[in-house]
């Protein structure tokens, strides 16, 4: 039995003196994989929705409230400054490995790697604490959105709801601010504090979203982001969120809205795309409630066609939209039509991130969650030879607005 005691402490004193040289001689590689190690445990614990909404409602709430008041005391951007540094820290480390491959020292060039590997991977342990539970989180509390909605409506009363939001669209699109049939937005610090003050409203709904609600900072490279379509960035582990100076005015309120709510915790972009909407089409500020209602209205007039009968009807609403909220609406393409030299770069880097985020839709996670139909026997043929559309779910973004027109009338 001591023989078998003083093996195994023999084992064991093996097995620690070589993990101690193995430190003292590879400390970078000793780093990178407790880095590594941490990394593979937090990636497992993102598979648990019930984890990922404890972490987000308590540390990352602490976390990202802290994050985005500091970060609001800079009016630097400090997303645009870090991509740029990591793009230098690219370069210099692709460098240096030449250099020493080049002198042939391929012994140094170990340590170089691993402090690199390390500091990669303790930068992702980060950005995980800070930000990407929140992609994996419960879905959005039905109080805040009702994005369900309770019972299809008839075609007449989707149809009257459509003529109000109609009318309403025209009556504010002759209010609005023009130069030469081109539309004019109110100053943007005005917008911005504006929609700060009525994002508010989220910290009312079940401890879902978090305090933090910071100010949105305009790229240097804005035209950097014009070329490549991105019109807002939300950067977790700084707390930041970006817009676009180059963002057309009919698409900023809504997308200082959007990046505001990532902020609060909404990390999925068509949930971030449904706060913004619920935030916009409620606003006091006219401005803003056009822009809002011109991003869900023809999601809403689409809504129309899933009716038996209802595309004479849609062609009947969209014809009666004022000329004005067309051109607001058309001239947004063709403004955006100018600036598409990185487009297609972006859309890949933006669908690998969103998919490796979990959004399996990749970019297209930006999109509304579409509605449904399904067929029945018509009710009201006894013989049940013949057949009706019937709606099994309305879109988000239409369910959305049904419970706005009803909370509304």
């Amino acid at each position: 039995m001591k023989k078998i005691l003083s093996a195994i402490k023999k084992a064991f004193s093996a097995v620690g003196r070589f993990f101690s040289a193995f430190i003292r001689k590879s400390k970078g590689l000793f780093a990178a994989f407790i880095a590594l190690v941490l990394f593979l445990i937090l990636s497992l614990l993102r598979l648990s929705a019930d984890f990922c909404e404890f972490w987000t409602r308590t540390v990352g709430r602490w976390l990202t409230t802290a994050l985005t008041f500091v970060n609001s005391l800079c009016p630097v951007s400090f997303y645009e400054w870090f991509i740029a540094g990591a793009i230098i820290f690219a370069i210099t480390v692709i460098v240096v490995l030449i250099v020493k491959a080049a002198k042939k020292r391929a012994k140094s060039m170990l340590p170089f790697l691993a402090w690199t590997l390390a500091a990669v991977i303790v930068f992702l342990d980060f950005y995980t604490i800070t930000t990407a539970f929140a992609y994996d989180r419960k879905e959005l509390p039905i109080i805040a959105y009702s994005v369900k909605t309770d019972g299809a409506l008839t075609l007449g009363e989707y149809s009257e709801m459509c003529d109000a939001m109609i009318d309403e669209i025209n009556s504010l699109s002759a209010k609005i601010q023009r130069e030469n049939g081109t539309l004019v937005s109110p100053p943007r610090d005005e917008l911005i504090s504006v929609i700060r003050e009525e994002i508010r409203i989220l910290n009312n709904f079940d401890g879902y979203y978090t305090e933090a609600t910071g100010t949105i900072k305009s790229p240097v490279f804005s035209r950097v982001f014009a070329e490549m379509g991105i019109l807002g960035v939300y950067f977790g582990p700084f707390g930041e969120s970006s817009v676009s100076a180059l963002t057309h005015p009919m698409d900023l309120p809504n997308t200082i809205a959007h990046e505001l709510s990532h902020e609060k915790g909404i990390l999925r972009e068509n949930e971030a795309n449904l706060s913004a909407y619920y935030l916009t089409i409620r606003s006091d500020n006219d401005y803003v409630r056009y822009c809002g209602l011109s991003a869900v209205c023809y999601h809403v007039l689409n809504g129309l066609v899933l009716y038996n009968e209802g595309y004479e009807i849609y062609k009947q609403k969209t014809d009666s939209l004022s000329e004005e909220f067309k051109n607001d609406y058309n001239g947004k393409f063709d403004y955006y039509a100018q600036y598409q030299l990185l487009r297609n770069v972006s859309n890949f880097m933006t669908d690998l991130y969103l998919k490796l985020q979990g959004q399996s839709g990749g970019k297209q996670s930006y999109n509304d969650k579409g509605a449904d139909t399904i067929v029945k026997p018509d009710p009201s043929d006894p013989t049940g030879q013949t057949t009706v559309r019937v709606i099994s779910r309305y879109s988000d973004i239409q369910s959305l607005f049904i419970e706005y027109y009803r909370a509304k009338n």
